[in-house]
């Protein structure tokens, strides 16, 4: 199943030419650079996020970076802005740390429900 990523959401994004898409991992999903139009930004990290569902977009801002965390079916998806690759290792180390914590709490919280419906039975 195909699920479109909108237009109106890609606008909410931020998205700035020479910014790269990235997973959790660090893993590079799609890109916008200078040479493109914007259009064709557009375009290209449309076609890297087509396949998912987005449950949720935050914009973020990390020191004297920033980034937009996306919280997709198939995973946490971070889009930062080249212009600041003097702390982009930083913002990525941030956000996998960010996303890990958020793992825990998920774990911690579903641990917790099963507990209290064990209790009711």
């Amino acid at each position: 199943m195909v699920n479109h990523f909108p237009t109106y959401l890609l606008n909410t994004l931020h998205v700035v030419d020479n910014a790269i898409l990235t997973n959790e991992f660090g893993q590079l999903i799609g890109t916008s650079t200078q040479e493109d139009s914007r259009k064709e930004s557009l375009a290209t990290l449309t076609a890297a996020l087509q396949r998912y569902t987005i449950k949720s977009l935050e914009h973020c801002n990390l020191g004297h970076s920033e980034y937009t965390h996306l919280l997709i079916q198939g995973g946490h998806y971070y889009l930062i802005p080249l212009s600041q690759q003097y702390t982009l290792g930083l913002a990525l180390s941030q956000a996998i740390d960010d996303t890990y914590q958020l793992i825990q709490q998920v774990q911690q919280l579903f641990t917790e429900y099963q507990v209290q419906n064990t209790r009711l039975v």
